[in-house]
């Protein structure tokens, strides 16, 4: 009976009672890959925000080509954390998804800044070349208005006064009213000569002028407006008498501006049966054109 009770000892020498336990095993811990990355990004925004602050001149588009070292940066950090065996990673999507945020974010208000900035900048020479030309022109006699319009080819960059600096290929265009009475467009022609002449004689940087007579708002039946474009060298080197085989003549006749003859006619053919309408004879102003063809024909 006493030999029945016995238990026989376990061979690994375990005493009777005690059970083996597996020891588990540790869990890996979890690294998430980005927040590096995002904190190091924070920092760099911020010091470059700090800096275009402190350094009004600095150019924070320049400083941004430098974005893709947050890639790098964040291929560092998969590296590092694939090397270790004991761990395992997994991707912070939120802060790398904030960093690329981040990143456009400064960019597009750099960008806005410095089209803010080119804007004014444009309008600062605009509003300067229009008092310098006023002034310069008006020796040259029948000067109305200025008004200059620059077409840029480029950002502008901003000197002292906070005014656009021009380059090659922007287009700086002259709005010019001529209020005097010219009895043909060479007249009209000649004043547009004088006035270009002044305008160099300044030094003004026009690469074009739009030249237009008759200021007064409401014109008077049976007045004549003339008008000129004039564009870079082709101007300049042209006299008197070839720009105004280019001047473009408008008679105005209740309150409708006519470019020829036909046009004109066919107008007043309207109210050839009106009896209300008083008796008008209109002509269209005979061109520099059509005087020397009807010369030649003599």
């Amino acid at each position: 009976m006493e030999e029945q009770n016995r238990q026989p000892m376990p061979e690994t020498g375990t005493p009777a009672g005690n059970v083996a336990t597996a020891t588990a095993p540790a869990p890996r811990r979890v690294r998430r890959v980005g927040t590096v990355t995002f904190g190091l990004t924070l920092i760099g925004m911020g010091v470059l925000l700090l800096l275009s602050l402190i350094l009004p001149q600095m150019d924070l588009l320049s400083a941004l080509r430098f974005a893709p070292v947050v890639l790098v940066i964040l291929g560092i950090e998969v590296l590092v954390y694939t090397a270790r065996p004991g761990e395992k990673f997994k991707y912070d999507v939120l802060s790398i998804l904030v960093c690329i945020l981040l990143i456009l974010g400064v960019a597009g208000a750099e960008i806005v800044s410095r089209l803010a900035v080119n804007h004014y900048a444009w309008q600062n020479l605009e509003a300067d070349l229009d008092r310098q030309a006023y002034t310069a022109l008006q020796p040259a006699g029948d000067v109305w208005e200025v008004l200059t319009s620059v077409t840029p080819g480029h950002l502008a960059t901003a000197d002292e006064q906070g005014n656009a600096v021009l380059s090659a290929g922007d287009e700086v265009r002259a709005y010019v009213r001529l209020d005097g009475n010219y009895a043909d467009a060479l007249q009209f022609a000649k004043a547009c000569r004088r006035v270009m002449d002044a305008a160099q004689k300044a030094g003004l940087p026009y690469t074009a002028y739009r030249f237009t007579s008759n200021c007064n708002d409401n014109p008077q039946d049976n007045s004549v407006t003339y008008a000129l474009e004039a564009e870079g060298s082709w101007a300049t080197g042209r006299t008197a008498e070839q720009l105004a085989k280019s001047v473009y003549s408008y008679l105005w006749y209740n309150g409708v501006a006519f470019d020829s003859q036909q046009e004109l006619d066919e107008y007043l053919s309207q109210f050839e049966e009106d009896d209300d309408l008083p008796g008008v004879v209109l002509q269209f102003p005979e061109t520099s054109e059509t005087a020397s063809t009807d010369t030649a024909s003599n």
